[in-house]
């Protein structure tokens, strides 16, 4: 048997969850099934109402596209389209603005107001 390569003595880090999952994806995959079973041992009927959300947030953690969940796109396309919105995606500095004598030989020369005693 022969030992994994390690590129250079490391590794890719992989999460300690289940099936592959990070924490988070671990702790959601685990909540819906456990909500899944209480809601069944109280009543069989309540598969109807909560084996579909379950389901559906196991998808959600469980297949992946590109190697990412696709709970984590959608997430990234929510907060993506809210900081839009809001144009919190617009880079504006205060420093780079146009100024009247920013080029000017006078200024550059170091005879500038402030410096004039």
């Amino acid at each position: 048997m022969t030992e994994a390569r390690t590129y250079g003595g490391w590794r890719r880090r992989r999460g300690l969850g289940l099936l592959g999952l990070g924490t988070t994806g671990t702790f959601v995959a685990l909540g819906a099934l456990t909500a899944l079973v209480l809601a069944v041992s109280i009543d069989a009927r309540a598969v109807l109402y909560t084996g579909p959300p379950a389901a559906l947030a196991g998808a959600l953690v469980l297949i992946r596209v590109s190697g990412v969940p696709v709970a984590h796109l959608v997430t990234r396309r929510i907060r993506w389209s809210y900081g839009k919105a809001r144009s919190h995606t617009r880079y504006r500095a205060g420093v780079v603005v146009a100024h009247p004598r920013a080029f000017s030989a006078s200024w550059r020369a170091g005879r500038h107001p402030a410096s004039v005693s």
